[in-house]
């Protein structure tokens, strides 16, 4: 399938996975070729923004009817699968409109930034922008890796890299555009939220809500953006981009990773029988799409923990950017709190709940293994004692053999 209608630029056609590869690995380099197709906003739709957005839509209809929302195997709510697909299809039109009005947006305050208005050229940066948000969806899929979804903020550089190319901004005001565009957009999807919520009330999480205490751009600390109190290193994310670029590109420009997945079994022996006062229940194992992965279940009377071992073999190369996205966010209440946060340049995240006594904590390892601990009815230290149990060490070595 080519992304751009037939009658463009000669040789300009590219499928969607050739496109997707170079705005991920060389984003300023696709970008100069993105410039110079002659398209239409019919044509980028129908062929490229259409056909993307079935990944977070078809994420959603089984994270939410087949794995449900909660602590796997304790506390899950699925929903009936004809409501999931109703409401996937909703998010689904929803996510093309506001892509739309994305478009609209990076073209009204161009100006304001030293760029140039383009109607065009603006629904490009739009809609090429979204391809991390809808790959990184695919994440929900895999039971232990929608942490990951968090590298959907690598759209954020991805559209930086594009501003000052289609848009022609000044590069020392590149940064205000990008964070400006990404302010705007949230505050319509926080609008959107709060209508489709009075139609059709959410029960678990709802797709069209976030907070909005605020964004702003940062020159001093070298181009970073904060959106709702998540602080994104922009030169972070750029410094990782190359280093990916390099450690999967061959000399022929073609993509080469060649780290296989661990097989299950061998990462059912880092899921030990006894965990402190905890009791393994149930393990299993299994692989798909060049991943393996091991689970686990504990038991200590009342007190559940559900282990998730993933590693994601040719996948590795994008989960390098986990800890390079500099996400830093802490989202505290009466229930309890969720943090992000970079430790020991692994991508971190930790949640409790005093609500449903739940708490989580997982990690990104050497770039390639997603490890996270579920707890009920257990403490954050108990769950943070089971992970630092399984041995983060362990799996960096095994990475390195």
């Amino acid at each position: 399938m080519s992304v751009i209608e037939p009658g463009g630029a000669p040789g300009a056609a590219s499928s969607i996975v050739d496109r997707a590869k170079g705005l991920i690995l060389t984003p300023t380099a696709e970008w100069r070729k993105i410039e110079l197709e002659a398209s239409t906003v019919q044509g980028i739709f129908t062929t490229w923004l259409v056909p993307l957005a079935i990944i977070p839509a078809v994420a959603m209809v089984v994270s939410q009817s087949i794995y449900g929302v909660g602590v796997p195997g304790f506390a899950v709510m699925k929903l009936p699968l004809l409501e999931s697909v109703v409401r996937s299809a909703v998010q689904f039109v929803c996510f093309l409109g506001m892509t739309y009005l994305m478009g609209l947006v990076i073209d009204a305050i161009a100006t304001n930034f030293g760029g140039q208005k383009n109607p065009l050229q603006a629904f490009k940066v739009a809609a090429y922008s979204s391809v991390a948000f809808c790959l990184a969806s695919a994440f929900q899929l895999i039971p232990g890796l929608g942490l990951l979804a968090v590298l959907g903020l690598y759209g954020i550089f991805i559209m930086h890299k594009g501003l000052p190319v289609l848009m022609k901004s000044a590069p020392e005001k590149t940064t205000g555009y990008t964070a400006s565009v990404v302010v705007i957009m949230i505050i319509a999807w926080v609008v959107l939220g709060a209508v489709m919520g009075a139609l059709m009330p959410m029960r678990g999480a709802n797709p069209f809500a976030s907070g909005f205490p605020g964004a702003s751009s940062n020159s001093s600390s070298g181009a970073t953006i904060e959106v709702n109190g998540a602080k994104i290193d922009l030169s972070a994310i750029e410094r990782a981009a190359k280093q990916m670029e390099s450690a999967s590109t061959g000399a022929d420009g073609s993509v080469v990773i060649t780290t296989g997945a661990v097989d299950g079994e061998a990462l059912k022996g880092l899921l030990p029988e006894r965990l402190g006062g905890f009791t393994r229940t149930e393990l299993s194992t299994g692989g798909a799409a060049g991943m393996g992965g091991a689970s686990a279940r504990y038991e200590n009377g009342e007190k559940r923990l559900s282990i998730s071992l993933v590693d994601m073999g040719a996948m590795g190369a994008l989960g390098s950017m986990a800890g390079a996205v500099g996400v830093q966010s802490t989202t505290e209440n009466a229930d309890g709190y969720e943090r992000v946060r970079t430790v020991n340049g692994r991508m971190t995240i930790e949640k409790f709940s005093r609500g449903s006594n739940s708490a989580e904590y997982g990690q990104m390892i050497a770039n390639r293994f997603m490890l996270t601990v579920e707890g009920s009815n257990a403490s954050p230290e108990e769950v943070k004692a089971a992970f630092d149990a399984v041995g983060p060490g362990r799996l960096e070595a095994m990475a390195k053999n």
